[in-house]
């Protein structure tokens, strides 16, 4: 297996540089949340991309994140994957579900990436168990690389 790209979109940069940049930096991205309180009565604490209006919810808000992200990790071999019609796949993570969470987020997420990256990706999987997440999409795709 091997790691060919990376991306982010994180709430401290728009891409994986300016991402490490700031956590190496210390930089966190917590602010007060501009309208929604805690059981306290205090503004909640957030840590939220601030280029994304807050009235971009669910899965368009997730796409606004996500597919930026998708688009750097493939950067440096995107001209390789058009010229050797190579397809690869994806492995996703999610938060778990939760209260206001559109039920259907994972499947609406791939039909959005398989829309945008059409035939590109052989296989698409999600984990939706939070912070676990990562790690079982890692482990997914060592494991789907061996077999």
């Amino acid at each position: 297996m091997q790691i060919i790209g990376l991306g982010a979109s994180t709430p401290v940069g728009r891409n994986i540089w300016a991402s490490a940049a700031a956590a190496r930096a210390g930089i966190c991205g917590f602010s007060e949340h501009p309208f929604m309180i805690d059981t306290a009565g205090e503004p909640m604490r957030i840590s939220r991309a601030p280029w994304l209006e807050m009235d971009i919810e669910g899965v368009e808000r997730y796409c606004e994140l996500l597919l930026p992200a998708i688009d750097e990790a493939l950067t440096p071999v995107r001209a390789q994957l058009k010229r050797q019609n190579t397809r690869m796949g994806l492995a996703l993570a999610l938060p778990p579900q939760r209260p206001g969470a559109p039920p259907t987020l994972a499947q609406d997420i791939l039909s959005a990436i398989d829309l945008r990256y059409a035939g590109l990706f052989a296989l698409t999987v999600s984990f939706e168990v939070g912070h676990a997440a990562g790690h079982l999409a890692l482990d997914s795709a060592i494991k789907i690389c061996v077999a």
